[in-house]
């Protein structure tokens, strides 16, 4: 289903480091900034901003804090808003 899957397995350095971001993006021959990186954490948006990433969190456990929604391109209640915004971009 996913041209690659990158873990924590992966990479040496764990997030919020963006080495788990820019992997992913070499394996699948992206300029990080031409991609979308969807995060539910705190760290995960710091790494995902690091790599260059246009980023957008989905909060789970903790909701973003002024800092972690700067960094942001959109925080949505749901993947299912994810799916509206991103279908009414393309």
């Amino acid at each position: 289903m996913f041209q690659a899957v990158v873990t924590r397995d992966d990479v040496e350095n764990g997030k919020p480091h963006p080495e788990s971001f820019l992997t992913a993006a070499e394996l699948l021959k992206v300029d990080p900034a031409d991609c979308w990186a969807l995060e539910d954490s705190h760290n995960g948006v710091r790494a995902a901003h690091a790599a260059g990433m246009a980023t957008i969190m989905v909060p789970d456990l903790l909701e973003p804090t002024k800092e972690i929604s700067s960094l942001c391109a959109a925080v949505l209640p749901s993947l299912h808003h994810v799916r509206q915004t991103l279908s009414r971009m393309s």
